[in-house]
Parts: structure tokens; sequence; C-alpha cells
């Protein structure tokens, strides 16, 4: 069974804390989040190493996570 989403994590939300990062990493946790591509996948679509697909993808969780923290987001 699936966990239901985080309560306050709504598309408005995610989209102002995805915002927030430089538009390589927002694209990075689209392609990992929303379209389920492995970090190998990643870097073959972007061109960026393993390494880099790893700092970007913990950018954009970073991100998330801060606006999960803060109500007045």
């Amino acid at each position: 069974m699936s966990r239901p989403p985080h309560p306050a994590l709504t598309p408005e939300r995610l989209e102002q804390a995805l915002g927030s990062i430089d538009p390589t990493s927002a694209r990075v946790f689209h392609l990992h989040a929303v379209e389920g591509h492995d970090y190998g996948a990643i870097s073959r679509i972007t061109g960026l190493s393993m390494q880099e697909v790893e700092r970007h993808l913990a950018k954009a969780l970073a991100a998330l996570a801060r606006a999960l923290e803060d109500p007045s987001s």
C-alpha cells in the first residue's frame, strides 16, 4: 500500500520549492521523482556525470525539505 502524500506538499508548494533552485536541479528531480529514471539514465539524458546527478538531486530534495518545514512558504 502506498503512503498518502505529505499534507503540506501541495502542487503549488512543490512548484515554489523547485522554482527556488536552479533549472538543472529541478529537471534532475523531475526526471527521477516524476518520470522514474535512475541516476544512470538521468546522466545519459542530461549529459551530467553521476556525481553531478547526485548533487543536483540532493539540492532539489533539500529545497523540498525546507519548503515542508516552513509553513509560510
